[in-house]
């Protein structure tokens, strides 16, 4: 039934272009803002919808199919809350643009969809490098993945098979390492950034491995034979 699309674009380098470049580009920078007020992200859209109704139809017959590439959905939290509900909580990686409309627009058409619950999430350790030295634990105590591991591939499996939560168990030596290892060479602004709250506010400290389960609402027990399982067997 698809004989062609339609499509709407501004005339580049007019002020409307350049607006909405603009716009574009903000939007991207206060992604994760977004994320905190979900009014900031329907406000961006709002713009770009007006913006848009300035656009110049153009219409392209297309004799064998139509290819959508227009992004994901991250950024309509019904759509994540309807395939992917274990990914709501996180942090939309992307940018507003990622509305769902592309693939909205298919399913208008006629299009099934597949594999909508696949969504990338992203969890890393380091930098600074001494955090893989730690021990990566769900909230039952026990140790998951390898710490070395890429941060989708940590992510991944934390979301998937862990109900998105793990804790990062270091020891003073470790918190020591880490913190040289912040700075100017060493690691990006924003790494720097993520590193620091980790080390100084996203932490609980205690003096034995009992009271720290019980600060991190951990199995005691488990925890304790977690980190001698591991001792051991780095020895």
């Amino acid at each position: 039934r698809v004989t062609g699309v339609e499509t709407s674009s501004l005339p580049p380098g007019s002020p409307s272009a350049l607006l909405h470049r603009f716009l574009n580009y903000a939007a991207y920078k206060l992604r994760y803002v977004a994320m905190v007020s979900p009014q900031l992200t329907s406000v961006f859209q709002w713009l770009f919808s007006i913006l848009e109704l300035r656009g110049r139809t153009t219409r392209v017959r297309a004799r064998q199919g139509v290819i959508l590439a227009a992004g994901g959905f991250i950024f309509n939290r019904k759509m994540v809350a309807n395939y992917a509900p274990a990914y709501v909580r996180g942090t939309p990686l992307g940018t507003v643009g990622d509305d769902g409309s592309g693939i909205q627009l298919g399913e208008e058409a006629g299009g099934s969809t597949a594999h909508m619950d696949r969504v990338s999430a992203w969890r890393f350790l380091s930098p600074p490098e001494a955090m893989v030295k730690g021990i990566l634990v769900d909230s039952q105590g026990t140790r998951f993945c390898n710490e070395q591991l890429y941060g989708a591939q940590i992510g991944e499996t934390m979301v998937q098979n862990h109900g998105g939560r793990a804790t990062l168990i270091i020891d003073a030596n470790i918190w020591r390492l880490a913190r040289r290892g912040i700075g100017r060479g060493k690691t990006w602004w924003f790494q720097a950034m993520v590193a620091l709250i980790n080390l100084y506010l996203n932490i609980r400290r205690a003096n034995t491995i009992e009271e720290l389960a019980a600060r991190c609402g951990i199995p005691a027990a488990n925890l304790l034979g977690t980190v001698e399982t591991y001792n051991h067997v780095v020895q």
